[in-house]
């Protein structure tokens, strides 16, 4: 990301870090996927027909931009998390509507959300064909969004 594109409140938490020692900007992670329009997934999942079951928990999964986000500008990311997409105050993805459960920036969504599929996520599912949600966590195991095997 150019120095000319960062916020005066991106450049404030850019010195923090400095002054927190070595080990603070350690935390800044950034996917590496060359092109999010072109990625492939394994199975699609009819969400439409899941969301009213799992409330779309993968909506409160970590979700790692890319540079290719970044330069497009249309995704917000987490100031305290760089680069990780923000989430609203009760832990989901801000672009979730809350009415429906779906994205509410789906054009622009990141790589993980274009490839992820709860198919075989054991965090939402516990029979995927016949629709039996896995019990709700207390503590999200948050391994981020997966690729499907």
């Amino acid at each position: 990301m150019a120095k000319d594109l960062l916020t005066a409140q991106h450049r404030k938490h850019i010195e923090r870090c400095a002054k927190n020692g070595a080990d603070e900007p350690k935390r800044i992670r950034l996917n590496q996927f060359p092109d999010k329009y072109n990625v492939t997934h394994g199975e699609p999942v009819d969400c439409a027909d899941r969301i009213p079951i799992c409330k779309a928990r993968c909506c409160k999964f970590t979700v790692v931009l890319a540079e290719q986000d970044l330069d497009e500008g249309k995704l917000q990311w987490d100031l305290e998390h760089p680069y990780v997409l923000r989430r609203a105050g009760d832990g989901r993805c801000v672009y979730q509507e809350r009415a429906t459960g779906f994205c509410g920036n789906y054009e622009y969504r990141p790589a993980p959300c274009r490839w992820y599929s709860c198919k075989d996520d054991k965090r939402i599912w516990l029979d995927f064909e016949n629709k039996i949600i896995a019990p709700p966590s207390t503590t999200v195991d948050d391994d981020g969004l997966q690729p499907a095997p």
